[in-house]
């Protein structure tokens, strides 16, 4: 059973959380080469040991890693709960290291899937590209122009990528119910074994 949970999913809500347990454990594991690094760092070494290897591969690599991870473990469970929330807030995809983060309703101009092989989507469409991309980091911002130099729209969103068995219809059944003039139903894109070509369901 998935410990990742789906939070007041209702009519009109879509919320999958991060799992808690695992985003502690990750903070556990930061304080802990957090701790070694520190110790390494100041601590008095028993003679003979090589002090320049324990303080410099140990301490100075060892602190600021274990720092990171613990600052970006906490991040992540107090700022940033969410994997996917759809909501009246909008929609938030943090599914993976380039998922573009928060999308308000008014940035969204359609929503529809994209079934391509045996992949799902759900994709959004833009009503403005430039400005929604000048806010994202680097590696975001490369995703959703390759998106869109494959023919692509600007934000795919995979259902597969997140705990809990949701499929793309559950996700495009909480934009219709929200705001129902954004859906477009389904595209198909036949993969190379089938044939070129794109359908509208």
């Amino acid at each position: 059973m998935p410990s990742s949970k789906k939070r007041n999913c209702g009519p009109t809500e879509l919320v999958i959380m991060r799992d808690r347990v695992k985003c502690a454990l990750t903070a556990f594991m930061g304080a802990c080469v957090a701790v070694a690094g520190a110790l390494a760092l100041f601590a008095p070494l028993a003679p003979g040991q090589d002090e320049l290897s324990i303080r410099l591969w140990m301490g100075v690599a060892g602190l600021p890693l274990g720092l990171g991870v613990l600052a970006w473990s906490v991040d992540r469970l107090v700022r940033r709960p969410e994997l996917l929330a759809i909501d009246e807030r909008g929609i938030r995809d943090r599914s993976n290291w380039m998922s573009p983060g928060e999308i308000a309703w008014d940035e969204v101009s359609a929503a529809y899937i994209l079934e391509m092989g045996a992949n799902s989507y759900l994709c959004l469409e833009l009503a403005d590209v430039e400005g929604f991309s000048a806010r994202l980091n680097g590696r975001q911002r490369k995703l959703l122009e390759a998106n869109l130099t494959t023919g692509f729209a600007p934000v795919r969103i995979q259902l597969a990528s997140v705990p809990g068995g949701y499929t793309c219809e559950d996700a495009l059944a909480v934009v219709c119910r929200l705001h129902p003039g954004l859906v477009r139903g389904k595209k198909k894109v036949k993969t190379r074994a089938q044939g070129r070509g794109v359908a509208a369901a």
